[in-house]
């Protein structure tokens, strides 16, 4: 049984290499095979088709992302710390992650297929799933700021708003960040 699980990474990386490189629409089923050095039916074995597997590579790495911030949020220090230090860690993680993974990161922001219905869903559940994984921090930065206008989900999409810029430098190439110092940054704005 390893073998097949070494065998399943060996094709999910390749094939995220290939995306990256070439795009969704430029990379089949055969090419993924032919540079994963193995016969196209053993590939249909473990994915029914091209998208299946695309869908696969991109929730292996959003599972990553969940379960790192999952790891953090639940650990029993986490609730400990002070608000600011919840924010820094939570935004080091993700600057961290986005280094990280800065591939499978450019692979859904400059190669992804906007004409697929069903990768374009599951971006937009994985989002959800990223908001509500993040509820309770940001009712934790309401609550502080005694602000009784805005909700969790409005105030994650400022936190992530903030973030964005300097995350597109990164998976650009335009400039790399210090994780800690964006942190300290974004917390100056979001703790009043």
């Amino acid at each position: 049984m390893p073998k097949t699980n070494n065998h399943l990474e060996k094709i999910l990386d390749v094939s995220q290499n290939l995306f990256f490189n070439y795009g969704y629409n430029a990379v089949s089923m055969s090419s993924i095979a032919q540079s994963v050095n193995i016969t196209k039916a053993a590939l249909y074995y473990h994915f029914e088709n091209k998208e299946d597997l695309y869908l696969s590579i991109l929730k292996k790495n959003l599972l990553d992302f969940k379960s790192c911030i999952d790891e953090k949020i639940k650990s029993p220090q986490f609730k400990n710390y002070s608000l600011k230090k919840k924010i820094e860690e939570i935004i080091t993680i993700y600057f961290n992650f986005v280094n990280d993974h800065n591939n499978t990161l450019k692979l859904l922001v400059k190669k992804i297929d906007t004409k697929n219905k069903k990768i374009i869903n599951f971006l937009s559940k994985a989002r959800m799933e990223t908001i509500a994984t993040f509820k309770s921090l940001s009712e934790e930065i309401i609550k502080h700021n005694n602000n009784k206008i805005i909700n969790h989900h409005d105030m994650t999409l400022f936190l992530f708003g903030m973030m964005t810029p300097f995350i597109q430098e990164e998976i650009h190439n335009y400039r790399s960040h210090n994780s800690k110092n964006i942190a300290k940054k974004i917390c100056s704005i979001l703790i009043t």
